[in-house]
């Protein structure tokens, strides 16, 4: 099975700290790192909104990731956006399969 990196999330509908884990092997090399939305890489991003759909650990209610990218010029994390260098911010929405 081999390691891969996890991006946790609170469930939107039940509000369990930490009940979603979508795991990801989209890392150079994945080590086992935890993640949040707010500050996995895209390249863990991009693969675990591709492969996986998840279960709450609370509500069982069935979840995939969704997220918008557009690229930048970037320096540290942030983006050059009218001439001032701001914080890169993708849309990243967390969906419920099982209405």
């Amino acid at each position: 099975m081999g390691m891969f990196d996890s991006i946790w999330v609170d469930c939107p509908l039940c509000k369990l700290e930490n009940g979603l884990e979508f795991q990801s092997k989209g890392a150079e090399e994945p080590m086992l790192t935890s993640y949040t939305l707010e500050n996995a890489p895209i390249e863990v991003l991009l693969e675990a909104g591709v492969r996986y759909e998840v279960r709450c650990k609370g509500c069982r209610k069935r979840f995939h990731l969704e997220f918008d990218i557009s690229f930048h010029a970037t320096r540290g994390g942030k983006q050059m956006m009218d001439g001032a260098w701001v914080e890169d911010k993708s849309a990243r929405r967390i969906v419920c399969d099982d209405w």
